[in-house]
């Protein structure tokens, strides 16, 4: 996208009076100079914002954040280096870190939605093991250089584009379903706490639950395997388990799993059983029950022959919720721990 069609879209720059002031200045801020780390770092701290030059093992970079979300600037030179070596490109690159498998399933669609909004940025789902990471990039070429309002311009472009994905991914925009986020809450405590009201917390479970509210179900599927405050029924806890495992909730396939488990004669359930063990295992975050969802995954393998588990195998490869449910989360930065090396695709 042309430079001045960004500046248009951004709405920001610099005032009249620092336009003025500019003409007096020893550098001619109307003409395009040679981009360099070490100038975006001024630059963004011109803008109000963090402008530090980091050094790599091979690279240097700038690290910046707005509204508490981290990203950094690479500039794609011949010395990649050198904090002053001229830039052909530049690329803003930024997001949050330590999500979950199920938070990144869900923000998958989310990417696909804000690539569609902004067709030059690019958000993304990446895995670093077990850890996954929403990022956010922007490139811009700049072969003869950008005057300092250009650069101000696309600066301020990527930093819309991050508080918007931010807004998207993190904020709480829908009402009902943060209603009963909160119920939930407040009926789990109810349900566990020192001075617990099972009675009162099932009857918020199962409004929630006919309402559509997923860990409500989940939750009711722990109360009929379990027999709190009602009768003990292993088709009950299936069925809500089951609600809840098509919205998505990694807690409802171990419940499933573990029910399914108990059917020793039939092997279509024990595959059944094997398959939700594996989405479990999969998808819950490291913890207890993530790792006795392991061995009851591995038990169940062991039983099942050599069709049978690539049946299962295959069957956690296709499996696919109806509907991801999830509120705001407490995103960490993604910068603390992964540091992407600047790509090559533009140079």
């Amino acid at each position: 996208m042309a430079i001045n069609k960004i500046a248009a879209l951004v709405g920001r720059g610099k005032g009249k009076e620092a336009e003025l002031a500019a003409t007096d200045a020893e550098v001619d801020e109307t003409v395009a100079q040679p981009v360099t780390l070490s100038r975006i770092a001024l630059l963004m701290q011109e803008m109000g914002y963090r402008g530090k030059v980091t050094d790599g093992e091979d690279w240097c970079w700038v690290e910046s954040a707005t509204n508490g979300t981290k990203f950094n600037i690479y500039a794609f030179s011949d010395q990649l280096s050198d904090p002053d070596s001229e830039a052909r490109s530049i690329q803003f690159d930024g997001g949050w870190g330590g999500l979950s498998s199920m938070d990144a399933r869900r923000f998958v669609m989310l990417c696909n939605r804000f690539n569609h909004d902004w067709r030059y940025a690019k958000a993304t789902i990446s895995a670093d093991g077990e850890r996954y990471s929403l990022t956010v990039k922007l490139d811009h070429y700049c072969p003869i250089g950008l005057t300092d309002a250009e650069f101000y311009a696309v600066a301020d472009m990527y930093i819309r584009l991050i508080e918007d994905m931010a807004k998207r991914a993190f904020a709480p925009n829908d009402e009902a379903l943060n209603v009963m986020t909160e119920r939930h809450k407040t009926a789990t405590a109810m349900m566990w706490s020192h001075d617990a009201d099972p009675a009162k917390a099932l009857a918020i479970f199962m409004a929630n639950a006919r309402a559509g509210y997923g860990p409500s179900m989940n939750s009711l599927g722990d109360v009929y395997e379990c027999g709190i405050e009602v009768i003990e029924s292993a088709p009950m806890a299936a069925h809500f388990f089951t609600r809840a495992a098509e919205r998505g909730h990694p807690s409802a396939y171990y419940g499933l799993a573990r029910i399914f488990a108990e059917t020793e004669e039939d092997e279509a359930i024990l595959v059944e059983a094997a398959k939700f063990a594996m989405l479990a295992y999969r998808d819950l975050p490291e913890g207890q029950t993530r790792h006795d969802a392991g061995e009851l995954r591995d038990r169940l393998m062991e039983k099942l022959d050599t069709d049978a588990r690539e049946l299962a195998e295959g069957l956690v490869g296709n499996w696919a919720p109806m509907a991801f449910e999830g509120g705001p989360i407490d995103p960490e930065p993604v910068l603390d721990y992964v540091r992407t090396p600047p790509s090559s695709a533009l140079n």
